[in-house]
């Protein structure tokens, strides 16, 4: 797994953001906003609406590209830098606020993620635990509907942990 960093914040190895201000973008998002995408045909005028392609355009430059492919897995262990602002968040988790990483897996680009094969053993095991938790809490709720018990299934279901769960797994 790598750490990403901003690369405007923090020391880093390998620039994986887009090209330009003296970088060289190999790993950044070839797809732009406002611009006819070379994927799906569409012209992507919001925020994050590039991203679905840029995960296609990944997987299959992995899988058409073997440098390509050996550099993504070079990046294991490195840190990387992009635009994000991971340490922000960080900031926020260290300074109490547990649900930060939980609100950006809402994102489609982190909960697509979520459910891509890792070579991680433990990242597997861990994503396998929150979700068999989940599916086990899922099913709960699924009795407690039968019991009548609105109120209580309204409040666990607007949780963010229950939010997370539906948006990586549902």
């Amino acid at each position: 797994m790598c750490k990403v960093v901003n690369l405007y914040k923090e020391p880093y190895d390998v620039y994986i953001g887009r090209a330009g201000k003296g970088k060289s973008g190999y790993f950044g998002n070839p797809i732009l906003k406002g611009k006819r995408c070379l994927y799906c045909g569409m012209i992507h005028d919001e925020s994050g609406t590039t991203l679905d392609c840029y995960r296609d355009y990944l997987n299959k430059r992995i899988k058409e590209d073997a440098e390509f492919k050996a550099n993504v897995k070079a990046l294991k262990g490195k840190i990387v830098s992009e635009d994000e602002p991971f340490n922000e968040m960080l900031g926020k988790y260290r300074s109490g606020d547990r649900t930060v990483f939980l609100r950006a897996l809402q994102k489609t680009k982190f909960s697509n993620a979520i459910q891509l094969d890792h070579d991680d053993e433990a990242l597997k095991e861990a994503i396998d635990r929150y979700k068999n938790i989940m599916e086990l809490l899922d099913k709960s709720l699924a009795e407690t509907v039968a019991n009548d018990d609105d109120d209580f299934l309204r409040a666990i279901k607007s949780t963010e942990i229950y939010v997370t769960y539906n948006k990586c797994f549902k």
